[in-house]
């Protein structure tokens, strides 16, 4: 099965590696071909410019990185992360099932220092990148949803998380109709 599947790729690329030719029609069209025409031009192919990539730099680990008599700058502590909307257990009617979250955060987010906010919505980390204390979700589905916040350091480590609220997204069915 090997030389069998090496067989076609040597087929292959001889096949590939024909000419190319050029013809003009009268009404002004340009056709390309791998067979000649009646007043047809053979093309020639430069080979594509190739660029080796730089050599990849080894990371070292962290314990390489951090020397013994050197402590790490203690990290900043948030004091309140509180999820504030949508409330705990409420009801959220939105059609287009859009959901604003709004959390309280003291001190504020220190995004210089590469922290954000990210929202978890039934176990799962969402995409995006927060840093207001306000985020808009989109498309959610109807039903009932756990939603969390948590701050989030550069390396993408939990720093600190709010309490999980349940809350209830009501969107208007297309079956039901007046």
């Amino acid at each position: 099965m090997r030389w069998l599947t090496l067989f076609c790729f040597l087929i292959a690329s001889t096949v590939f590696a024909g000419d190319i030719y050029k013809e003009v029609l009268p009404d002004g069209r340009v056709i390309y071909s791998d067979r000649p025409g009646k007043e047809s031009v053979e093309m020639r192919i430069e080979p594509l410019q190739t660029v080796k990539p730089p050599p990849r730099r080894v990371e070292q680990s962290r314990a390489m990185e951090v020397k013994p008599q050197q402590s790490p700058a203690p990290a900043p502590t948030y004091e309140e992360l509180r999820l504030v909307s949508p409330a705990k257990d409420a009801s959220v009617r939105e059609n287009s099932g859009r959901v604003t979250v709004k959390v309280e955060l003291s001190p504020e987010l220190q995004v210089q220092s590469g922290h954000r906010l990210a929202v978890e919505l039934d176990g799962t980390r969402l995409a995006g990148r927060f840093t207001g204390q306000q985020m808009e979700l989109s498309n959610v589905d109807r039903g009932s949803h756990e939603l969390a916040v948590v701050i989030l350091d550069p390396s993408g480590n939990v720093i600190r998380r709010t309490q999980t609220h349940r809350f209830h997204l009501h969107r208007h069915s297309q079956l039901f109709t007046q």
